[in-house]
């Protein structure tokens, strides 16, 4: 299984190769700093921040992916849960299959908080049938044990209808993503549903306060 990150850095070293650019110059065509720029592409931080990456393909007039290969320029928009932050309404993608997914979300105080931009990303089962909108999220807490244990991570299809009885993934006007089972989820009451580790009490989050509801599809183990 590849590494989507490392391919970008090595991606990116090559393209440095070719065009016999230093980090210097690209960092200040790009109006970036440049020892975040060396770090990365001597693999001493894990990534560059994708706006990073946008301003170098813009200032260089080239592809992200001329850059920084072919996954890079597959996740150049902001993954779903950024998307339907300000739209609502994830964006139409084509269906793929299998493949690299970004991780979204970062845990905090053991909420998982939406994040703009992927922090990892996934390998998608080559046999599984996905939207583009596919993310994926990372369990911070226990709250669902057994059923989804603290730090296995989860595929979530936002494009999937969720139906009662369905583990879904909610992510809230706050910028909360919460994991739960649901009972109910329409556009007049919202999304009412429950955790595993308490299914007698039922949590209710109403229309107004949800950007958008996924359904997970798969569960990575830890």
């Amino acid at each position: 299984m590849t590494d989507p990150i490392e391919d970008q850095r090595q991606s990116f070293n090559n393209w440095l190769d070719r065009t016999g650019q230093s980090t210097l110059a690209v960092a200040k065509r790009a109006g970036i700093n440049e020892s975040a720029l060396r770090h990365y592409k001597n693999g001493k931080t894990r990534d560059l921040r994708m706006e990073n990456k946008l301003k170098i393909a813009q200032t260089q007039h080239a592809k992200l992916s001329d850059i920084f290969g072919e996954t890079a320029q597959r996740f150049s928009s902001p993954p779903p849960a950024s998307i339907a932050a300000s739209s609502g309404v994830p964006s139409a993608e084509p269906p793929m299959f299998g493949g690299a997914v970004p991780v979204v979300g970062r845990a905090q105080n053991g909420r998982v908080i939406a994040t703009i931009f992927p922090i990892a990303y996934v390998e998608a089962p080559q046999n599984m049938t996905l939207s583009g909108n596919v993310y994926a999220v990372r369990v911070a807490n226990t709250l669902n044990m057994p059923r989804l244990r603290m730090r296995e991570t989860v595929l979530c299809s936002p494009d999937d209808p969720v139906a009662p009885g369905d583990d879904a993934a909610i992510h809230d006007t706050d910028g909360e993503i919460h994991l739960m089972r649901c009972l109910e989820n329409s556009h007049e009451h919202g999304f009412t549903g429950t955790i595993y580790s308490n299914e007698g009490k039922k949590i209710t989050i109403p229309a107004d306060a949800i950007v958008n509801v996924a359904r997970i599809v798969a569960i990575y183990p830890a």
